[in-house]
Order: C-alpha cells, then structure tokens, then sequence
C-alpha cells in the first residue's frame, strides 16, 4: 500500500512540475490584458483527433499529447520584457534542453524540449519578432518527428530541423 502511495504522489509531483514554468509566466503576466492565452485540454485535443475533418497528419501530429497551451502578444512596447521573461524562467528550471535556436535580425526563436526516460515529455517554443511574441507549450508523448513532419506541411519554418533530433 505504501509504495502505491509513493507511485501516485510521484506521478502527481512529475505531472504538475511539467507545467511549472508556463504557470509561473501567467501568474506574473496572465492578467495583463496585451496578453492571449490558449489552453487546449487532452479532451479538445482527443475530439480534435477524431473529428472527421482532421487529416491523418492532424491526428499523427496530436497523437499522444495531453495539452497545448499558447500565449501571445502583439504589443509591441511589452513583448521584448515578455520573450525575456519566459526565457529567464525557462532556462532557470534547468531541465530543458535547447534543441533548436534561430537568431535572425530581428527576429528570436527558442525550441527547447524535457525527456523522461529517453522520451520527450515536453516540448516549449518561444519566438519573438517586430510585432509579435508566442510562448507554447506542448505537454504528453512527443514525436519530434511527426511534428516536424506535420510543421513543414502547414508552412511553419524552422521546425523541419527536429527531424534530425532524437
């Protein structure tokens, strides 16, 4: 009985430590009104993946994954304090690795994964141009390659090159 205890309070401590650093981003900025938040739950994303219109690229790409958070700006005068933020907070944690990194002009942007046990849990991606900040979060059983399939389809430049990370 004890060591079903300790199995339930470590998955529940590794589970709510996933979402630790967007969480921590919304409680200094979530109430800023220049600000969008997205959260799409495992059950959005389940009936996202079973709906009929969904391509088979769709449902390969989100298959396995248990949420989808996104915040965004286009406030010019915040989002550099925002892209520094996020990024501050997400290399503080430590248990990130940057994956890809694109530094061009004017234009930022970070992806960064966490493994347990040889396999990603989470991916975050944080990109900052001219006009715009995005702060995403992807939680569940990762296929980098499946997305990077899946971006290159949909014309999201950059994440091709997760093709080649494993």
């Amino acid at each position: 009985m004890r060591k079903q205890i300790l199995i339930l309070f470590i998955i529940l401590i590794s589970s709510s430590s996933q979402a630790q650093v967007m969480n921590a981003f919304l409680d200094k900025y979530g109430k800023d009104e220049n600000i969008i938040v997205v959260n799409i739950g495992k059950r959005m994303l389940d009936k996202m993946q079973s709906d009929s219109l969904a391509t088979p690229e769709l449902q390969k790409a989100i298959d396995g994954l248990e949420s989808i958070r996104i915040v965004s700006s286009n406030d010019q005068e915040i989002i550099g304090a925002y892209y520094q933020s996020a990024y501050e907070l997400v290399h503080k944690t430590k248990k990130f690795t940057e994956v890809l990194s694109i530094d061009h002009e004017d234009e930022l942007l970070h992806i960064l994964i966490k493994k347990t046990k040889e396999k990603v849990n989470e991916l975050v991606l944080l990109s900052k141009d001219k006009k715009d900040f995005h702060f995403i979060s992807l939680q569940g059983n990762i296929q980098l390659d499946v997305l990077a399939k899946y971006s290159e389809n949909i014309g999201v430049k950059g994440l091709e090159k997760l093709n080649n990370i494993q």
